[in-house]
């Protein structure tokens, strides 16, 4: 059996997610955990399905600080839809078509969003991989990626591999 102990005020959305399956059990039973919090308990075996679960709630809460021209700017990285350069210039595509400007080298944004599913796609580009909703095959071995609010993006060729890899597809072996 595995427990894991999660703060009270992500119940409601904790508890949406885990009612989608029948492997997992809330705990509100106050000699079972400390006040203010609650617990899951699950089958070592099941530790898999619920990862992605977890991730996705510490990813909605994720909050990051980046430097602008006139001091520093505090976003939500589940509000990014992808991340664009311009030279030195660094665009913040937002949901909502919000554009937010920063002052950060891309290869940094690269390194550091990595762990929140980001990945590069492009010299100038970095996507959000959680709000891609379709790819499909372009012309000369590039991807055409389109977006949750409908925004179009490339691949390119020299990113393709890692991109693939990011998403967790490999190609398949034709015998």
């Amino acid at each position: 059996m595995f427990k894991i102990i999660w703060n009270k005020s992500d119940y409601e959305m904790l508890s949406k997610r885990m009612s989608e399956s029948k492997t997992f059990t809330l705990v509100e039973d106050p000699n079972l955990i400390k006040e203010g919090k609650i617990g899951i308990v699950c089958d070592q075996e099941d530790i898999d399905q619920i990862l992605p679960i977890l991730e996705q709630i510490e990813f909605d809460k994720a909050l990051m600080v980046f430097p602008t021209a006139s001091g520093w700017i505090q976003i939500h990285l589940n509000r990014v839809l992808f991340i664009e350069s311009f030279g030195e210039e660094i665009d913040i595509h937002l949901i909502g078509q919000r554009i937010e400007k920063i002052r950060q080298p891309l290869y940094q944004l690269e390194e550091v969003l990595a762990s929140y599913r980001f990945a590069r796609i492009g010299k100038s580009y970095i996507v959000n991989l959680r709000k891609i909703k379709y790819i499909s095959l372009g012309l000369n071995a590039k991807l055409n990626l389109e977006l949750t609010d409908g925004t179009n993006l490339k691949v390119s060729r020299n990113y393709v591999k890692s991109f693939k890899k990011n998403l967790g597809i490999k190609k398949e072996v034709k015998r």
